[in-house]
């Protein structure tokens, strides 16, 4: 992570570096390279105007475990769906919809947003049948990825990279929180601070949030403190400050009535890096061998995370419940496996699951959550309308809400009656021109052809 400071505070803070233009702390070698000087930009902070933070399932199931009411999350998302449902009708919130959510529509979605957003913003009526058709195909793209992920907008939240304090001006549990979203600059007050995966009940921090001194350079971006036994970051899932994003809001709606101890995870030991003396054949297949196993590593991952929030779903205690706390565990162990080699722990037996889960509840809250969603007993959209691209190479179908819903009309003009006279002489003289224009470029390709 690359931090700008003023010439006078880099002079404070690094006295050695004698106008260098880049300085790395010890922690951030990783391997020797010697004679290469290249730095690859993988990710850099943006203005955060149109970038909303949103909750996700696993937000959702820890924020309920510590307390936060489920009618929270169902007015969050009552507003949402009222959202999306009125993007077919209102010319500004379907503006203002594409603006925040087109980028994280599906890839195959994305030419039907540009198509859409260049309708609208030259003026074409929100009841013109092309626009219909494409507004609706976006809805039901929206109302998926909203049931698939439950990544409820809040308005008061963002994402931003975390960074260190190397003026040392923080202290406890003082951040610094600077958010371009709406001109709000410098957040004060308390904020919820989380990064994914969250998993463990004490990954979810409430810090108080400060304004740093005055000619600051820190833009869209988290400020921790360098003191304490353990790193901020670190008790957040494990994170650190070499590019991780983390989920700041200031909706005190969504803040805990009581948070748990953040989780004292140890450091774990680096797999030491051993380059080969030569590239064999030998060497070539060892390391493919050791890749494919790693990567049979990596599958554990998702069965570990689905694992995790059945879990949840089905404990009353939540991500408090003693399987929950071992399959995150897992799930963590699965994460760094590749990195640090550590061993990852065996899945729980059939009767450790039943004795780890505790007391059953009848639904959870994600389920509770996409019920409200619509989708079944609803009525059946045409594959015509509705239906988004990846949805129309499948076998199933989309299901809207009936106040979602809206039938594509066809422009009368443009219908073919095939006994109307009038067309059955606009369809003579195409056909005559059609043939006339092929005989007249087959001609001219002889010629030229000729000609060489």
């Amino acid at each position: 992570m690359i931090v700008t400071y003023r010439r006078a505070d880099l002079d404070r803070i690094f006295p050695e570096h004698k106008g260098m233009l880049l300085y790395l702390r010890p922690s951030m070698c990783k391997y020797a390279a010697p004679g290469f000087c290249h730095v690859e930009v993988a990710g850099w902070t943006k203005p955060a105007k149109w970038r909303t933070g949103k909750l996700q399932r696993a937000f959702i199931q820890v924020l309920h475990t510590l307390g936060v009411p489920l009618e929270t999350f169902e007015e969050l998302l009552e507003n949402e769906l009222e959202r999306i449902e009125s993007v077919r009708l209102d010319r500004e919130k379907a503006l203002l919809w594409l603006h925040r959510d087109g980028a994280d529509l599906c890839s195959g979605d994305q030419t039907m947003t540009n198509a859409t957003h260049r309708m609208i913003m030259a003026g074409h009526d929100m009841q013109e049948p092309r626009l219909l058709d494409l507004t609706g195909r976006l809805v039901a793209a929206g109302l998926h990825s909203l049931r698939e992920k439950l990544s409820i907008p809040i308005e008061d939240s963002t994402y931003v990279y975390g960074i260190c304090d190397e003026l040392g001006e923080l202290e406890g549990e003082q951040v610094v929180v600077h958010t371009s979203r709406n001109d709000r600059g410098y957040i004060e007050g308390p904020v919820l601070v989380t990064r994914s995966p969250c998993g463990h009940p004490g990954d979810i921090r409430i810090l108080t949030a400060v304004r740093p001194s005055p000619g600051s350079l820190w833009r869209d971006c988290i400020v921790f403190p360098q003191d304490g036994e353990q790193p901020l970051p670190d008790q957040m899932s494990g994170g650190d400050l070499d590019g991780d994003e983390f989920f700041v809001c200031w909706d005190e709606r969504l803040f805990p009535p009581y948070l748990e101890a953040a989780n004292p995870r140890q450091p774990k030991p680096k797999r030491p890096f051993e380059p080969p003396s030569e590239y064999s054949d030998k060497y070539l297949t060892a390391a493919i061998q050791d890749h494919v196993v790693e990567q049979l590593n990596n599958y554990d991952l998702g069965e570990s995370s689905k694992a995790w929030e059945r879990a949840n779903e089905e404990s009353i205690d939540g991500a408090k419940s003693k399987l929950s706390l071992y399959l995150n565990a897992r799930y963590e162990a699965c994460v760094d496996t590749n990195k640090s080699g550590e061993q990852i722990p065996p899945k729980p037996t059939d009767t450790e699951k039943v004795l780890w889960l505790g007391e059953k509840r009848e639904i959870g809250p994600v389920g509770a959550l996409q019920w409200m969603i619509p989708i079944g007993g609803q009525i059946q959209a045409t594959r015509r309308v509705l239906q988004t691209p990846k949805e129309r190479d499948s076998a199933g179908s989309v299901e809207l809400h009936a106040e979602v819903r809206q039938a594509f009309v066809r422009d009368p003009d443009l219908i073919y009656f095939g006994d109307d006279p009038e067309w059955q002489r606009y369809y003579l003289e195409f056909t005559a021109l059609r043939k006339s224009f092929a005989a007249s470029m087959a001609q001219a390709q002889r010629r030229r052809r000729l000609s060489r």
